[in-house]
């Protein structure tokens, strides 16, 4: 390899290969003059020529050099990303040589105390608040983005600035082009999977920073903000006595709203420090309203239960008195209303009824289809079973479910063209299976 095509050769002799990403490769270097280590990063054979990935290296080490302030942050010992324009010049930077083992390799081997995890925590959060403060948004945090200075968790530090989103002084920025895959798999955040401004909001760093104190103390990967059964990361795992102090912090770390999250690494850091010092707490009214709205979010999936079963009733509810109603409109008072069978499923954000209507003197000769309100994502879903078939009468969102005048006049319509088909085919009954 000559000077021309590995500039960096010019001052840098390079000892090891340390890790090869799906953008670019890093190495173990060392100074030919001072014998200084340092990391160098270069872009992969295919992705030397081309000027988006050139551009996205010229925006890390943009972003590194406006930080060098921030303890926890490698700084660039050498780059040549002024010539990111020229496509014939392989690009390169050095940055500072953090010794230790990644989050991953640490939690792979060693599990951290509760006492050390809050302290890792809230030392990462104060260095998120630091890069927030000048505009930098991470985006990319995950067990191996964090280094263990000297193996010490309570000494992180963050690395791989590579999708970084940095507001520049003059209040421009660098766009991130609609499509571009923003985040990781390690907890795959919503707001990260739409275009448009929330690719930019430090609060997904907040979150994912949460995440890693989840993974210190338990070794699991989040994934997602709620599980298929509705549950948030900490309810998944049995945790030990010592940290149930973490719970409602948890809780307020992985709400599927952002609103309803931790809204700065500000916040997050004070959360976590009054958990280290809980003997002489210190007066902070930013301190306090966040921890006034952690109680209120406390225990939040059953909250949510409980709210989403309040509007589930009144839903059954206003079916219940839509149909008495048709009792005394049709049938010339030969229709009584009937009901049974309500069943409510909180886990799944769902309750099951039939109501309908039966004949005077012979009850099994009935209209008596099932019917079901359930939540579906933001929005209560209606629909009814009758001889086998399912359908959706009203949808409505979850915010707006106190106006249920549309839904009383959509069951209205369904059920008497159900009981004009029960009355014409001659059967017995018009029930929820076939």
């Amino acid at each position: 390899m000559t000077k021309k095509s590995a500039p960096w050769l010019d001052c840098w002799s390079v000892e090891r290969t340390l890790s090869r990403g799906g953008q670019g490769i890093t190495k173990i270097v060392r100074n030919k003059n001072s014998s200084n280590v340092g990391v160098l990063k270069v872009l992969l054979p295919q992705f030397e020529k081309n000027m988006r990935r050139r551009s996205l290296m010229l925006r890390e080490v943009t972003a590194l050099k406006s930080i060098i302030e921030v303890e926890g942050i490698p700084r660039v010992l050498d780059d040549n990303v002024e010539s990111w324009r020229d496509a014939d010049i392989p690009l390169y930077f050095v940055m500072e040589f953090i010794e230790g083992p990644t989050l991953q390799e640490l939690i792979e081997r060693n599990s951290i105390d509760v006492e050390t995890c809050i302290t890792f925590g809230a030392r990462l959060f104060e260095i998120l608040e630091q890069l927030h403060e000048v505009g930098i948004v991470h985006r990319d945090l995950k067990p191996n983005n964090v280094i263990l200075k000297q193996g010490s968790a309570k000494n992180p530090h963050i690395v791989d600035f590579g999708q970084n989103f940095t507001f520049l002084e003059n209040g421009e920025s660098v766009e991130t082009p609609p499509n571009e895959q923003i985040g990781n798999r390690f907890l795959a955040l919503p707001e990260l999977q739409r275009d448009g401004s929330y690719k930019r909001d430090p609060r997904s760093d907040v979150t994912c920073a949460a995440g890693l104190v989840f993974f210190g103390l338990t070794g699991v990967t989040p994934r997602v903000l709620q599980d298929e059964k509705g549950r948030l990361p900490h309810q998944t795992v049995n945790l030990s006595e010592e940290a149930f102090c973490l719970k409602s912090f948890f809780d307020r770390s992985f709400q599927l709203p952002v609103d309803q999250r931790w809204q700065s690494a500000k916040t997050a850091h004070q959360a976590l420090s009054a958990l280290l010092d809980k003997s002489e707490p210190a007066i902070n009214t930013e301190a306090i309203i966040e921890k006034i709205n952690s109680s209120v979010v406390a225990d939040s999936t059953l909250q949510k239960q409980k709210s989403v079963k309040q509007v589930l009733e009144r839903i059954v509810g206003c079916i219940g008195r839509t149909v008495q109603r048709i009792v005394k409109e049709v049938g010339d008072g030969n229709f009584q209303y009937t009901q049974g069978g309500r069943r409510f499923d909180l886990e799944r954000y769902l309750v099951e009824d039939q109501i309908g209507v039966s004949l005077h003197g012979d009850s099994s000769r009935r209209c008596f289809p099932q019917w079901k309100a359930e939540l579906t994502g933001s929005e209560v879903v209606v629909s009814f079973l009758a001889r086998g078939v399912r359908t959706e009468v009203y949808r409505v969102p979850m915010s707006a479910a106190d106006d249920l005048d549309d839904l009383s006049n959509s069951v209205r319509d369904t059920m008497i063209q159900l009981i004009e088909v029960w009355l014409n085919d001659g059967s017995r009954g018009l029930g929820s299976q076939k």
